[in-house]
């Protein structure tokens, strides 16, 4: 059986000209690409999780000068006009234990192929990208 996470990796990094950055001791990766910090990763029964972090939902509302939940609501909101338009496969998520608003999108098993792997990573950069942009991240 092929390792499509680490294959994945080794591709996106050869495309955007990054050195490959080594695995955790779980085999999961974190690197960063044009500014947005992206994680991949093997969750429970061989699923797999591509995460682009936005930020720090406090640091987010302290930007934008609202309130947590106020900017949670908005995102929320956004999110759905978002899907109903676009129906990307990035699901937006607030992480209570450490703060982070980010996007993920998870699949249940080995990828298909490399290029779905650059795909889906595209697809994420280009969503992290938008709300970083949109709540004033960048």
């Amino acid at each position: 059986m092929t390792d499509s996470l680490s294959e994945t990796v080794d591709a996106v990094c050869e495309e955007v000209g990054l050195s490959r950055p080594a695995p955790d001791g779980a085999g999961n990766f974190a690197f960063e690409v044009d500014g947005v910090p992206l994680r991949l990763s093997r969750i429970q029964d061989g699923k797999i999780v591509f995460a682009g972090i936005i930020g720090l939902a406090d640091d987010l509302a302290q930007i934008r000068r609202q309130p947590l939940g106020v900017l949670l609501s908005d995102c929320l909101v956004l999110s759905g006009a978002r899907f109903s338009k676009l129906a990307t496969a990035e699901s937006l998520c607030f992480e209570p234990g450490t703060r982070e608003l980010f996007l993920w999108r998870r699949f249940d098993g080995e990828l298909r192929s490399v290029s779905d792997g650059l795909a889906a990573i595209e697809s994420l950069l280009n969503e992290t990208s938008f709300w970083r942009q949109w709540l004033g991240a960048n």
